[in-house]
C-alpha cells in the first residue's frame, strides 16, 4: 500500500495538484485524526481550498467541534506535517 501511496503522491505532484491529494487525504485519515469514536458521529464529507467539511446530525457535537476548530485544524497539519485545512465547516446534509 505505501508504493501505491508514494506513485498517487508523485503522479498528483507531476500534474500540480498535490494539494488536493492531501485534501484527499485528509478525508481518508480522518477517523485516525479525530479517533474512532468521535468520526462515527462526525463525517469528513469534502476537503476543497483548505476547507475541511464535515456532516452530522448531533447539533451538540457540531457545536464542541466550532469550539474546538482550532485545535482540531491544528492536529490534521501536525498529522500530515503540512498546512493543508484553515477551516472546518458543516453542511446540512450529507451529499
Amino acid at each position: 500500500m505505501d508504493n501505491l501511496y508514494k506513485i498517487l503522491h508523485e503522479f498528483f505532484k507531476s500534474k500540480g495538484l498535490e494539494g488536493r491529494f492531501y485534501e484527499y487525504q485528509v478525508i481518508k485519515e480522518w477517523h485516525k485524526i479525530i479517533g474512532e469514536g468521535l468520526a462515527k458521529d462526525v463525517e469528513a464529507i469534502d476537503c476543497k481550498n483548505g476547507i475541511l467539511y464535515l456532516f452530522s446530525t448531533d447539533s451538540i457535537l457540531r457545536s464542541e467541534i466550532y469550539n474546538l476548530k482550532k485545535d482540531i485544524i491544528k492536529s490534521i497539519n501536525k498529522y500530515f506535517n503540512k498546512k493543508i485545512v484553515k477551516d472546518l465547516k458543516f453542511v446540512r446534509r450529507k451529499e
